[in-house]
C-alpha cells in the first residue's frame, strides 16, 4: 500500500503495540473505574486513559497518519474479535474519529516533549470520542451530554500528563529517538 510507505517498519511497531495495550486496558480498567465512580458517566471518565495511547502514538510516530492508522488497528481488531460491545461497523469511527484532531494539532506544536501537547491531545481526543458517541449513539440530552463531556476533558487531561510522562520514559530509556520529538 502507497500510504504505508512513509512508514519505518518500527513506526507500525509502535502503532500497533499502542492500540493493542489501549484495547488490552479496557476490560481492566472499565471495571475498576466503574465501580468506584459509578456517579459519573463510565466511558467519558475512562476514555482519557485509553486516549494516552493514542497521543503516544502520534507523539512517538510524528508522521501524518500515524493517528488515523492507530484507530483503524484498534477498530479492526475490535471487529474481528468482536469486543466491547455490539457497536457492529460503527467501530471503525468509534475508534478512528478521536484521532482526527490530534492529527490536526500535532501541526501547530515543533516539540512533542511538551506535557501541554500531550493533555491538547489526549482531551480532544477523547471529548471527540465521547461527543460522537453520546450524540449518535446514546442520544444524551444536553444535562447528561455536557457531564460526559466534562469528565472526558478532565480525565483526557489526566491521561495526558501520564501519556508526556510514558514518553518522556521513552526518551530517557533510549527506546525512542529524542531527535525531532
Amino acid at each position: 500500500m502507497k500510504i504505508l510507505e512513509k512508514y519505518k517498519t518500527i513506526d507500525l511497531l509502535y502503532i500497533a503495540i499502542f492500540a493493542a495495550l489501549g484495547l488490552a486496558m479496557k476490560p481492566i480498567i472499565s471495571p475498576l473505574f466503574n465501580s468506584l465512580f459509578s456517579w459519573l458517566p463510565a466511558g467519558s471518565f475512562v476514555g482519557g486513559f485509553y486516549m494516552m495511547w493514542l497521543a503516544l502514538s502520534v507523539s512517538v510516530v510524528n508522521k501524518t497518519g500515524s493517528g488515523i492508522l492507530f484507530g483503524l488497528t484498534q477498530g479492526l481488531l475490535v471487529l474481528m474479535l468482536g469486543w466491547f460491545g455490539n457497536h457492529g461497523i460503527f467501530s471503525l469511527v468509534i475508534y478512528t474519529l478521536p484521532a482526527v484532531f490530534p492529527e490536526i494539532i500535532r501541526f501547530f506544536f515543533r516539540k512533542k516533549n511538551n506535557v501541554l501537547y500531550h493533555i491538547i491531545l489526549c482531551a480532544t481526543a477523547n471529548v471527540t470520542g465521547t461527543l460522537f458517541v453520546a450524540l449518535f449513539m446514546l442520544r444524551l440530552p444536553p444535562v447528561p451530554l455536557l457531564i460526559a463531556l466534562s469528565s472526558s476533558l478532565v480525565s483526557g487531561g489526566l491521561g495526558g500528563i501520564i501519556s508526556h510522562k510514558l514518553f518522556t520514559l521513552l526518551i530517557d530509556y533510549r527506546l525512542i529517538n529524542n531527535s525531532n520529538k
